[in-house]
């Protein structure tokens, strides 16, 4: 028997439908994957990818109680054969897949935002990847409009309570990178391209896009302007793409952003009655770009600017189902679990959260 599925269909009031999730990797990672990993994390492994690491991460998601998950296909299975086994076996595994990403576009070959060499393979192969994941039965395909996450370092800092965070400093930033070579119209156009192509193969396959915003939503990261940089230019892409293009809702890329990028808490309400959100990444921020000294940290949950039970409660309020998951956490003791801790205590924390605002919604509503 599971008694946590009895306990909620026995409960009454409000339960919400979403879907905690992570991202899994179905293979053993490459000796170029772990020094990425280590070098990000400033030298130290994470446990996870010592030993064994995609049987380790399958346990400790079903510890957590993780049963949905998102999957970055890798190059080798990116076609329909390899997409369709890949599923079967993370299936096989007793997880559902919310959301998949490839390796192809703009984050990984930053010409692409602008429409430069290489954009009708690129159209030819995200297509295929839309139409296999069609066919393998996964929902929605994932894609970051712009070269990549900029940020300048990341340090122990006193708003992660001295755990390794990231770092986005305006002034930093803009001494190290280009000016702005190609602009928003050049980007505008290339996104078109990629919707006039895409979207009606998503119509054909059943499947959505989630575009996630820039990160941050400041234009010049190697000297390209930013497609997304407030929340009127989702409206903006929804209105010429149609109903197949929704977002990932990086709630720290909106705070990041500040009042400057838009209203959160209103946006949220908007864009999920308008079925628009697909996946949300939650993660809180403290400091934003829409004032001086326009610098920002992440933080844990608990430790930036903004309630996060009220992001929650809005989440729950309007119906979201889709896949959530925390974004960004901070790097904890490497021998007490390193960022794994962090994660396991950000998906605690969320579920904390969920439960009060499904409570406290089903008293204002009179349903318990």
């Amino acid at each position: 028997m599971d008694y946590n599925k009895t306990f909620r269909e026995q409960r009454s009031g409000i339960k919400s439908e979403m879907k905690f999730h992570m991202n899994l990797a179905y293979r053993e990672p490459s000796a170029e994957q772990v020094a990425r990993m280590t070098k990000r994390m400033g030298g130290k492994l994470p446990p996870v990818f010592k030993g064994n690491a995609t049987e380790a991460r399958r346990h400790f998601l079903k510890q957590m109680g993780i049963n949905d998950v998102s999957l970055n296909i890798d190059a080798e299975d990116l076609n329909y054969d390899g997409i369709r086994k890949t599923a079967d076996l993370v299936r096989g595994w007793g997880f559902n897949i919310t959301d998949i990403e490839c390796g192809v576009g703009p984050r990984y070959d930053y010409p692409l935002n602008y429409g430069g060499d290489g954009e009708k393979e690129f159209l030819d192969t995200y297509e295929m990847f839309t139409r296999a994941a069609g066919a393998a039965g996964i929902p929605v395909v994932d894609i970051l409009w712009r070269a990549g996450v900029a940020r300048v370092g990341r340090y122990e800092t006193e708003h992660t309570q001295h755990a390794v965070g990231s770092i986005f400093d305006k002034e930093e930033f803009d001494k190290t990178n280009l000016p702005i070579e190609h602009d928003r119209e050049e980007v505008w156009n290339a996104f078109t391209r990629f919707c006039d192509r895409i979207m009606p193969a998503c119509e054909d396959a059943g499947v959505n896009v989630a575009l996630h915003p820039c990160d941050p939503p400041y234009s010049g990261y190697q000297g390209i302007a930013d497609l997304l940089q407030t929340s009127d230019d989702y409206r903006r892409a929804f209105k010429m793409a149609g109903p197949h293009l929704g977002m990932k809702l990086c709630v720290g890329c909106w705070l990041e952003g500040g009042y400057k990028f838009g209203d959160l808490l209103e946006d949220i309400k908007e864009f999920v009655l308008d079925n628009r959100v697909h996946v949300v990444h939650f993660r809180n921020v403290f400091g934003s770009l829409s004032q001086a000294p326009y610098h920002f940290e992440e933080t844990l949950l608990d430790n930036g600017a903004m309630d996060m039970y009220l992001v929650m409660k809005q989440l729950v309020k309007y119906g979201y189902s889709g896949a959530i998951s925390p974004d960004h956490v901070p790097m904890w003791e490497p021998e007490f679990g390193g960022s794994n801790s962090s994660t396991a205590w950000s998906f605690g924390y969320m579920k904390a959260l969920m439960h009060c605002a499904e409570r406290e919604l089903s008293i204002e509503q009179g349903l318990m």
